[in-house]
């Protein structure tokens, strides 16, 4: 059975992302493993009037009874398979070790703010997440609900990195039987027909064999509101997008453009990464 890890800090986005997870789940038969991360640190007065050991013991035993208390108010509500994990240290760290001595194919993680990532603790760990993990990331905005995924985005540029996560991308639109639709954004409405265009749909046709396939080019000068407008005209349950150095897609975990963003794309993100070549 495939596994989808998601790490909670308890807060009311993460929750929502734990019940994203379970829909999720359910509909593609996997089991959901939770993982909270608690800080084991200890101030010199802690150390002094508690002892180390005792003090240890506690924060691990006040992280136990959290996690008891998610799990069960959880269980009867759903068939989904769950099981849970507690870890001390850094969050991003610890959730990246786990998932990489497990091989976990999946990891879905809350995001915090109205349409936009907010520098908050899930936020941070969010991020510092993405940009090393070795396997697809949905990130859940904390007003997304989970629905029956039948339209995927799947954001493109003229990089060849794009073309390396097509088969990733287009494989979730496979699992659902759902609308795989290709979306590029564009500086001017002329640029539809440049040849780097042009050559990345004709390579991108030659990658799939799936027939539920469309391609989208939109103007708009700011590309992730171009592909926030494109995605909700299209009626997208979930927009994919590669994560990799320099190239446009990364410029949504970007600290300066995201403080900028008014009207940030406000449904789950599948994140993947680019295989070193």
């Amino acid at each position: 059975m495939k596994a989808i890890l998601v790490p909670t800090d308890y807060s009311e986005h993460a929750l929502n992302a734990v019940r994203y997870a379970l829909a999720y789940a359910e509909m593609t038969r996997s089991k959901v493993i939770l993982l909270h991360v608690y800080e084991d640190s200890l101030t010199a007065g802690e150390l002094v009037f508690t002892g180390l050991q005792h003090s240890k013991r506690q924060v691990f035993e006040q992280a136990e009874r959290k996690m008891r208390g998610l799990v069960s108010s959880f269980i009867r509500k759903t068939s989904t398979r769950m099981e849970w994990v507690l870890r001390a240290g850094n969050p991003s760290q610890q959730i990246l070790e786990y998932a990489r001595q497990k091989k976990i194919k999946l990891i879905i993680m809350g995001t915090t703010g109205k349409g936009y990532l907010a520098r908050t603790v899930l936020g941070s760990t969010t991020q510092a997440v993405i940009s090393r993990t070795l396997c697809p990331v949905i990130t859940v905005p904390h007003t997304a609900r989970f629905r029956s995924i039948s339209r995927i985005a799947i954001a493109v540029d003229n990089n060849p990195d794009s073309l390396l996560t097509i088969q990733d991308a287009v494989g979730f639109a496979r699992r659902f039987q759902a609308n795989a639709m290709f979306m590029h954004i564009i500086d001017t409405p002329q640029a539809d027909g440049d040849a780097a265009y042009q050559e990345m749909v004709y390579q991108a046709k030659k990658r799939m064999r799936y027939r539920h396939v469309s391609f989208h080019v939109y103007a708009h000068k700011n590309v992730l509101k171009g592909l926030d407008i494109l995605a909700r005209k299209e009626r997208a349950d979930l927009l994919s997008m590669a994560i990799h150095k320099r190239h446009f897609p990364e410029m949504i975990w970007n600290k300066g453009l995201t403080n900028r963003m008014t009207n940030m794309v406000n449904i789950p993100i599948l994140v993947i990464p680019v295989p070193a070549v």
